[in-house]
């Protein structure tokens, strides 16, 4: 069925059978937000891993690794509004490598990760790619963190101290916990993400 729309001025349209409106690119001033932001982000979470690695509990590898890694988490969002979907995937993958690696940094790394894929869903020009990019990630992310809970499982609970003896056990309590908080963690970001493009295509 073929949709009309209203020609705006910066409005991207078409009349073909699979199109569908196109959120306008943001201006000048939208993109240097977006670099600041990614600068604020680095800078902010290069002292947070400065605080976990003062604690001497966490991250043992050499402090330029970890800025590296700080630098692929943040840096990348100074493009979130011009390439949504490369910017997520990346962010996602740096993430992934980090928390291999042992990298602690839990607070503005997550920040990052969350304003990724948001920004898939807001700012994507096609709802079939963000749909498919952010499950990719979304998926992605639960296999590992099912993998993590099942197949490490013995290492996590000695490292946890949990007890998992029982059908309901301190361990089994501990990964729920973790299930719920990144069904909310990653529902939240897609739902965000998709009400901030219907709230722009009314705008």
């Amino acid at each position: 069925r073929r949709r009309r729309c209203r020609y705006r001025e910066g409005m991207t349209v078409a009349s073909l059978d699979d199109t569908e409106w196109v959120r306008p690119k943001p201006g000048r001033r939208g993109y240097r937000n977006d670099v600041i932001l990614a600068i604020v982000l680095a800078v902010c979470a290069t002292g947070s891993l400065v605080l976990y690695r003062t604690t001497g509990g966490f991250d043992e590898s050499p402090f330029w690794h970890s800025l590296i890694w700080v630098a692929a988490m943040t840096l990348p969002l100074a493009f979130r509004r011009r390439w949504p979907e490369i910017v997520g995937v990346t962010v996602a993958a740096a993430f992934m490598i980090g928390a291999i690696a042992g990298i602690m940094e839990l607070l503005f790394s997550n920040i990052a990760l969350f304003i990724s894929i948001y920004s898939i869903g807001a700012w994507s020009r096609s709802r079939r790619i963000a749909i498919l990019v952010r499950s990719i990630i979304v998926g992605g992310m639960f296999v590992w963190l099912f993998w993590s809970t099942i197949v490490l499982s013995n290492v996590q609970i000695e490292a946890t101290g949990f007890s998992a003896d029982g059908p309901f056990s301190e361990y089994v309590a501990y990964s729920l916990i973790n299930v719920i908080t990144n069904l909310l963690y990653f529902g939240g970001a897609w739902y965000f993400g998709s009400s901030a493009y219907r709230s722009a295509t009314s705008a």
